[in-house]
């Protein structure tokens, strides 16, 4: 419905993860913490600190809010894997204020660790943003957290060991026996697609949750 994308005041609706970013939210600590991820081949998550520090450092927006204690103490939460309505021009005015770093990060043709994550970007800058509608409140909102996680479930595949598994099966099964709004399943399986795994998400879930074709 309406209602999950976007808010009875107007306000775009936003999902966000229990877990903050780690480190002093001023970012002091984020190039360490990268370098550290690329070594350990985690470039995406590498990106997520890379686009905090950017944030923090290269955004008079979010400066400003900081020196003013007006800055949510939860605001670097990671977005959950879900759809969100966007402002074009609020996004627009994302991109200007950070045109030189962009045209950085179009430069490379793949995800590196100096790329930018506009969902996380969308979020944190529309926190900080007064709504053009109602100017005493943010210009997207949030549910309650039990509501996001409820609501918007993601389910990494893998196979490192029995007991990853077993999570993995009790967290598709849950998919399956109580539907969210939204939910991502990622695979991790690397080459080791086909198990039994990968059939039950594959074969067994998404028919049953989709048993029409959508077009």
């Amino acid at each position: 419905s309406r209602e999950d994308f976007i808010s009875p005041l107007g306000q775009p609706q936003l999902y966000f993860e229990r877990h903050l970013f780690r480190g002093p939210p001023d970012g002091s600590e984020d190039a360490d913490r990268v370098a550290k991820l690329k070594k350990a081949g985690q470039t995406w998550l590498a990106k997520m600190y890379h686009t905090r520090h950017t944030f923090v450092t290269a955004l008079p927006l979010y400066q400003r809010a900081a020196a003013a204690g007006a800055a949510p103490p939860d605001l670097f939460r990671f977005a959950k894997h879900a759809p969100v309505v966007v402002r074009t021009a609020m996004l627009q005015d994302i991109y200007a204020a950070l045109a030189p770093q962009f045209r950085e990060v179009r430069r490379d043709r793949f995800r590196t660790i100096n790329g930018l994550d506009v969902h996380e970007l969308w979020n944190w800058w529309c926190l900080l943003t007064p709504s053009p509608e109602h100017p005493s409140l943010p210009a997207c909102a949030t549910w309650d957290q039990a509501r996001m996680d409820r609501d918007a479930r993601l389910v990494i595949l893998s196979t490192k060991d029995a007991a990853t598994q077993l999570k993995c099966m009790f967290n598709l099964g849950g998919i399956l026996a109580s539907p969210p709004l939204f939910f991502t399943i990622n695979d991790g399986l690397g080459k080791d697609s086909d198990n039994e795994l990968a059939d039950f998400a594959y074969r067994a879930l998404l028919p049953a949750v989709f048993p029409r074709r959508s077009s």
